[in-house]
């Protein structure tokens, strides 16, 4: 958790100096958004024998966004994030052993760092890395603390009112870089669609 606190510390002085950079008032964007309808598996990048596999399941994440411009068609973008990720794990064992798939569900807090360009008016790429904190202790599934990376397009409109509606279709890759791991990790790999609104402070 200690991790979450000093990004969002250094977050608030990199906000602070671009500010005082910029005198057009830009405040930035606040918002809140959805992410869901996708998959979301845990894999392995090495084969590993007798290691149970996961397959995908179902995810949601609620996120607090804000971003702010730095120059023309190009914003930093942050959040914080609560994702719940339910996945089923497929033991390897012998047919002989009773043991069926079942759900596990762990919940992980986020905050994401990333850059966003905008082009053709609507359209826009963002990717970035995001720091990750998964407070669950259960041994099928390996914690997810750690760094992570992501990128996604999306289309995003914005009213005269300031108010901006948008959807961004997404990969993540978790814990990339673990902060906790007794060998070999095992990684929750996301892909979904982020749906939301922000306005303009």
């Amino acid at each position: 958790m200690k991790h979450l606190l000093s990004l969002a510390i250094v977050l608030l002085f990199i906000n602070n100096g671009f500010s005082q950079e910029n005198t057009s008032n830009n405040y930035g964007k606040i918002g809140v958004s959805y992410s869901s309808f996708g998959n979301n598996p845990v894999v392995f990048f090495q084969t590993l024998d007798g290691a149970p596999s996961y397959n995908s399941n179902h995810f949601y994440t609620l996120s607090l966004d804000y971003s702010f411009s730095i120059m023309n068609n190009l914003e930093i973008e942050t959040s914080f994030d609560y994702s719940e990720q339910t996945v089923t794990v497929v033991p390897n064992v012998s047919p002989n052993i009773n043991m069926n798939s079942h759900n596990q569900t762990f919940t992980i807090l986020s905050i994401p760092v990333g850059v966003k360009y905008s082009f053709m008016k609507f359209v826009f790429i963002n990717g970035g890395a995001f720091i990750s904190y998964d407070n669950h202790n259960k041994y099928e599934v390996d914690n997810q603390s750690g760094i992570g990376l992501y990128g996604g397009l999306g289309l995003e409109y914005t009213f005269n009112m300031g108010l901006s509606v948008f959807i961004n279709p997404y990969l993540k890759a978790h814990s990339l870089i673990p902060f906790d791991t007794q060998g070999t990790q095992a990684h929750l790999m996301e892909s979904g669609f982020k749906m939301g609104v922000k306005y303009k402070l």
